[in-house]
């Protein structure tokens, strides 16, 4: 009990003489990866966690991404259901009739006997495809912003995660992601911030065993990055 009570004396002692905290304001600015080493410095660490970037452009993204699909023979395409993703299904069913894409929020919704996702999501769903607001230079990350709209189980769970993102929307960090963002507040209350941010560095990875990192034990095995060049 000694012990105890020599320890709880110098937390009380501690907590007495603490002064109060400085605000964000009073502290010199965190340091921001210069604009110009960007693109290259996200290149280098998504890349050197086993992801392939495809640089594409406005024009020509959508068949990339047809040809990307037909490459890797996916059968079963899941997307959030949104108007942008709608639109980008009519584009796919064109080219691709034999593609089945399946709009993950619409699926869950339906009943159980009659929904295209359940049952089928962790054996019979060869690709998933998400829309990234940012990426971060610093971490070589992806950002998604996850929502009815973009589930986060359209990137966790299908064995190939195709996410598209936009070399206008490369930030230095987490920092500019939370200080520069135009969050809104209709969208996510009264806070105005979204309660999930989703960081994609690369495939699924993990060491648990003997410490050695092993790539697509649980999650995607492949993650591929649409880039849309400014």
């Amino acid at each position: 009990m000694s012990a105890r009570n020599n320890i709880l004396s110098r937390l009380r002692a501690g907590k007495a003489n603490q002064q109060v905290a400085s605000s964000r304001a009073e502290l010199p600015p965190l340091a921001r990866l210069p604009e110009a080493q960007r693109k290259a410095r996200f290149m280098e660490l998504m890349t050197a966690s086993h992801a392939d970037i495809v640089e594409c452009t406005d024009a020509n993204w959508q068949q990339v991404l047809q040809n990307l699909l037909a490459e890797r023979g996916v059968r079963h395409l899941l997307m959030g259901d949104s108007d942008a993703n709608r639109e980008l299904q009519a584009a796919l069913d064109a080219g691709l009739p034999a593609l089945e894409i399946r709009l993950y929020q619409s699926a869950m919704q339906a009943p159980q006997d009659q929904s295209p996702v359940r049952g089928e999501l962790f054996t019979n769903t060869d690709a998933g495809f998400s829309r990234a607001i940012a990426a971060l230079a610093e971490t070589g990350s992806l950002v998604v912003c996850t929502g009815p709209e973009e589930p986060r189980t359209v990137s966790l769970v299908p064995p190939l995660s195709i996410v598209l993102v936009r070399e206008a929307d490369l930030l230095s960090g987490v920092t500019e992601l939370m200080t520069s963002r135009p969050w809104n507040p209709d969208q996510f209350g009264a806070s105005g911030m979204p309660t999930n941010l989703l960081l994609i560095s690369g495939p699924s990875k993990t060491a648990d065993i003997q410490q050695t990192l092993a790539y697509g034990a649980h999650g995607p095995k492949e993650l591929v990055v649409l880039w849309i060049g400014d």
